[in-house]
């Protein structure tokens, strides 16, 4: 099992009711690694311990104190710098401990939630929403709920990472403090689209296509769909697959199968000229049999599946290409799922009612509002220190914003008055903030379908 303390900790072993036993790993917000024994919940026996600056020795622990090992002067680590690097001790430096984690208190009530994880080299800040990652990825599959179902109940307009940059020195002594930064290494727009599914219902019956919409923040190119048709009612019958060219496209793209439907021997044209009526609702499995049988529907016929409506499932894959910033291409490709709309049958239903939406995210108050560019490299951003500068503790909290997907390095440093100066680990954050929908599907002309009829009927 993953326990996250609000302090940043995180135990990776064998919980017994609640408690880590056995072997396990265990990373601080400073960038420790601990990989060892744990019992009742504390480091005990031998374990290998690596510091944040990579330094890396054999330990002995008992009931969570360090009592043997090899552990490294404080002049070993590589994260302690400045004009006393070379001196004994490593000035003030030497004596504090330095970390960027998640805030994990306010992180909780957040309708956009961040996770932070250390490993050997680094610490990474992204989305804490497994399907948000897939998605970041590539690998979750492009379908009408992509959007919808991870981002669209949060308001992008206020939807900050909260973080945290601690420092406190390790036996309590007073250090003088004269800054803590953001030193940032790059930052930089995440151009990778993020693809949704636009079904065209209703307005008329036949409706042979769906809509890319894309809420990332570049185009897609060069696309090409390997698609099959399935029965919705039964997904194990499908056709054979089939390959569709698809245009370049920014914010979406209408994508039409009528030419794919005619090669699979559907009569398109008789599909698009009629129109089918149901004396009743009860009457509707007999009706939609009817018509089904009434069409030449050619490969798909077994595939049809619906009730008011002749539902056919399509599903595959998506293969394109994007470029990042820098003159990077890339090739990924996703899996897609949809349901095209063939026919339409028209009777009475009744409208259903829908409920009210989300809340207004929580408020941060004492945080410093920080908002990182889009593309720029090697800048700093100083974060507020208030107060006496002579401390023994000190917390930093930050709200961060950025206008697009992106990746940003960087990391925390604090620099004392007698010049030395004490680095974290680099931080890789990636940070989410969708373009919002822009895409709308072209209706045809001559609408005659009123929409109530897709409407389920209320129990």
């Amino acid at each position: 099992g993953v326990r996250i303390e609000a302090d940043g900790t995180r135990t990776e072993a064998t919980f017994v009711e609640g408690i880590a036993q056995g072997e396990g790993r265990q990373t601080t917000a400073d960038g420790s690694i601990y990989e060892g024994g744990f019992r009742d919940g504390l480091r005990h026996g031998r374990a290998t311990v690596r510091l944040p600056g990579g330094t890396t020795y054999a330990s002995q622990w008992r009931a969570g104190v360090e009592i043997g090992g090899r552990r490294p002067d404080v002049m070993a680590d590589a994260l302690v710098g400045g004009l006393l690097r070379a001196q004994a001790g490593g000035g003030d430096a030497g004596k504090v401990e330095l970390s960027v984690s998640v805030d994990q208190r306010i992180t909780r009530q957040a309708d956009m939630q961040y996770a932070g994880a250390v490993y050997d080299e680094h610490i990474e800040i992204y989305p804490g929403n497994a399907g948000m990652v897939e998605s970041w990825l590539g690998e979750a599959t492009i379908s009408p709920n992509s959007y919808d179902s991870l981002y669209g109940a949060i308001d992008w307009e206020d939807a900050p990472s909260y973080m945290l940059v601690d420092l406190k020195t390790a036996d309590g002594s007073r250090v003088r403090l004269d800054a803590l930064e953001l030193q940032v290494e790059d930052s930089q727009v995440y151009r990778k689209p993020f693809l949704s599914i636009l079904e065209h219902r209703g307005c008329i019956g036949f409706r042979p296509g769906f809509s890319f919409a894309n809420n990332g923040w570049g185009p897609a190119a060069g696309g090409r769909l390997a698609i099959e048709f399935f029965n919705e009612d039964d997904p194990d019958r499908a056709s054979r697959t089939f390959e569709v060219a698809v245009a370049d496209f920014d914010e979406g793209l209408d994508v039409s199968l009528r030419s794919t439907l005619d090669e699979a021997g559907v009569d398109t044209r008789a599909l698009e000229r009629a129109r089918f009526t149901c004396a009743s609702e009860a009457e509707l499995p007999q009706c939609h049999e009817r018509v089904v049988g009434s069409l030449q529907l050619g490969e798909i016929r077994d595939l049809i599946a619906g009730d008011v409506t002749l539902s056919l499932g399509v599903r595959g894959s998506f293969t394109y290409s994007w470029a990042d910033d820098r003159g990077n291409s890339y090739e990924a490709t996703e899996p897609m799922e949809a349901s095209l709309q063939l026919g339409a049958i028209e009777t009475e239903v009744m409208v259903a009612e829908y409920g009210d939406g989300f809340g207004d995210p929580p408020a941060a108050l004492r945080y410093q509002e920080i908002r990182l560019p889009s593309d720029d490299s090697n800048y700093v951003v100083d974060l507020t220190l208030r107060g006496n500068r002579t401390l023994a503790d000190h917390t930093a909290r930050l709200k961060v914003y950025a206008a697009e997907n992106s990746i940003h390095r960087f990391r925390a440093v604090a620099r004392f008055a007698d010049g030395s100066t004490r680095q974290t680990k680099p931080v890789m954050y990636y940070h989410v903030r969708p373009r919002d929908p822009l895409h709308v599907p072209e209706e045809p002309d001559g609408c005659y379908l009123d929409d109530a009829i897709f409407v389920p009927p209320r129990e």
